[in-house]
């Protein structure tokens, strides 16, 4: 009788095993998790309302300082980043005609107020334009640039490039 109470326990226990595996209303779930890793770099994004300046210069004594004909030109500078950013300015050359030449130290520009700053160009070292707040900002502002004047310029088209630069580090 044992062994037969011993087959039918075994029976029985299996039945159960089997039918609760299959049985109707019962949900399986499993679960996993997933670690997220987020990066955001440090970005910069400078625009200016114009890509070139012209100075139309008339007599020295009747204009001693010429305006670009672009005044005021508009500055955009969008940044990311947790350090303090700044936007310097550093012309590739003196103003060149052929072999006639302007210094770039002739081309100043004035700022319409803070953190912007005006200065005086320069093709050696670069010049200070803004010292933005540190952290993520956008900063608008307006910059005129104007032209010393001499009766010692010769007549011709001169040309440059000035490069802005912004770091957001």
């Amino acid at each position: 009788m044992n062994v037969v109470a011993r087959l039918l326990t075994i029976t029985v226990l299996a039945g159960v095993l089997a039918s609760a595996t299959v049985a109707p209303g019962l949900a399986a779930s499993a679960s996993a998790g997933l670690n997220i890793s987020l990066v955001i770099a440090s970005s910069a994004n400078l625009m200016l309302s114009t890509t070139s300046l012209t100075f139309l210069a008339d007599d020295p004594a009747i204009q001693p300082s010429v305006p670009a004909s672009e005044n005021p030109v508009s500055v955009l500078a969008k940044v990311r980043t947790k350090g303090a950013p700044s936007l310097y300015v550093l012309s590739s050359d003196d103003l060149r005609s052929g072999a006639d030449v302007i210094p770039i130290t002739n081309l100043t520009w004035t700022a319409d107020g803070t953190p912007f700053t005006g200065g005086t160009m320069n093709k050696t070292t670069p010049q200070l334009a803004a010292t933005l707040p540190t952290g993520s900002g956008s900063y608008q502002s307006a910059y005129r640039y104007f032209l010393s004047n001499s009766a010692l310029y010769l007549p011709g088209t001169y040309s440059t490039t000035i490069n802005y630069t912004l770091t957001a580090p």
